[in-house]
């Protein structure tokens, strides 16, 4: 998986969010937010997966542009972080842009 990206680059990142099987199906929160090497918010967005995008084996796929033109050259840190009932379940991934 490439991790080091241009400004000009156009990428996308990719989730598959899951309910547990035996859960009424619900909307999820997803928080979305990018920090730089200094651990400074340079990007926050929230969105919500309706209960309706999720399939019948309670999965449902998100995807999400990284504004990279908006970015400074530099480490970055990537957080998606989604929310069902208490529980919530955090990704991080690390990229660079040159």
């Amino acid at each position: 998986t490439e991790r080091a990206f241009a400004t000009a680059d156009i990428v996308t990142a990719f989730l598959r969010v899951y309910q547990g099987a035996d859960e009424k199906l619900a909307s999820v929160p997803l928080k979305i937010s990018i920090q730089d090497a200094a651990g400074k918010s340079v990007f926050e967005k929230t969105d919500t997966l309706a209960a309706e995008r999720f399939a019948n084996d309670h999965a449902a796929d998100y995807q999400f542009r990284l504004p990279l033109s908006t970015l400074n050259a530099g480490e970055y840190l990537l957080t998606f972080e989604a929310t069902a009932t208490k529980t919530v379940a955090r990704r991080d991934v690390r990229f660079v842009v040159r």
